[in-house]
């Protein structure tokens, strides 16, 4: 019984790296469209931009697939949008970008990001690049 549950307990964490392809669950040729919103100054999702373009959404999961993702061991979700922080919809999961912390939170799930740093002056310029 004990056994059973330091395997139940193991499994449930899931501490492996994983690319954004496997943290968002699909791959760049299925995506229709993303949106893309700076809740920095907002803190809503009211100021959504919608990208159609197939090359600017191939630019910005290409930005996010350099990185590599970890599951955090511990999960207290509280997302205070700060001074830097972007909001993403892609392959219908939610993704909230906190730069500040350089995490991810993907439908409830916090990722930290390993690799570097997400830069959200860059992700600042995609957002005011979107036509409307």
């Amino acid at each position: 019984m004990l056994c059973m549950t330091i395997i139940i307990g193991f499994n449930a964490y899931d501490g492996r790296v994983k690319n954004f392809y496997e943290v968002v669950g699909g791959e760049p040729e299925e995506i229709p469209f993303t949106l893309l919103t700076d809740i920095s100054s907002t803190n809503t999702t009211d100021d959504s931009k919608v990208v159609f373009d197939f090359d600017q959404i191939r630019e910005i999961v290409s930005y996010f697939n350099q990185f590599q993702y970890q599951k955090m061991k511990e999960q207290h979700l509280t997302l205070v949008p700060s001074n830097q922080t972007m909001y993403l919809n892609i392959f219908e999961s939610e993704i909230f970008i906190d730069t500040n912390k350089n995490e991810i939170i993907v439908d409830t799930i916090i990722y930290e990001v390993l690799g570097g740093n997400i830069d959200y002056h860059w992700l600042k310029e995609i957002y005011d690049s979107i036509e409307e």
